[in-house]
């Protein structure tokens, strides 16, 4: 191999990472809190969605509806896909109309989309945007699930 395809190799070993670290990455969804959008529930893991989460994302301003990859609140080491469903300022209530809570500047209620599988802000309030990992663009596994999100 010439000195030009040994450099070439070795630019394309160092920017694949770096590319995917910039512009997003692929993520497994685990767990059935976003059915029927999102699927993670089979115990075979290649029948699980896995969904490209867009790093660029980050540094636009979330719209209500976006899937949004965020550090888990109550744990750092895990992640959450979930639906943005308040933004800031949103006053959230309980049955009987009770305040329950202002949404916070920089925050966002974050919501599963199976209301029977919630772990969400309904438990654990309100997610700091600086959380966020990036929004969920695109289901790329399994085939026939191939879709924009």
């Amino acid at each position: 191999m010439s000195w030009l395809g040994k450099v070439g190799s070795g630019l394309g070993i160092i920017c694949i990472p770096i590319t995917l670290w910039i512009c997003g990455h692929p993520s497994y969804v685990i767990g059935s809190s976003m059915q029927p959008t999102l699927s993670g529930t089979d115990a075979k893991w290649w029948k699980r969605d896995v969904v490209w989460i867009n790093r660029y994302a980050r540094y636009s301003q979330p719209q209500l509806g976006d899937v949004i990859a965020f550090i888990y609140p109550q744990d750092p080491k895990k992640t959450h896909i979930k639906r943005i469903a308040h933004g800031p300022g949103t006053i959230i209530t309980s049955e009987g109309n009770k305040i329950v809570q202002i949404v916070p500047e920089n925050h966002y209620w974050m919501v599963s989309d199976n209301p029977y599988r919630a772990n969400d802000s309904n438990l654990y309030g309100p997610v700091n945007q600086g959380l966020f990992k990036g929004k969920a663009t695109y289901v790329l596994w399994p085939p026939e699930h191939w879709r924009k999100i």
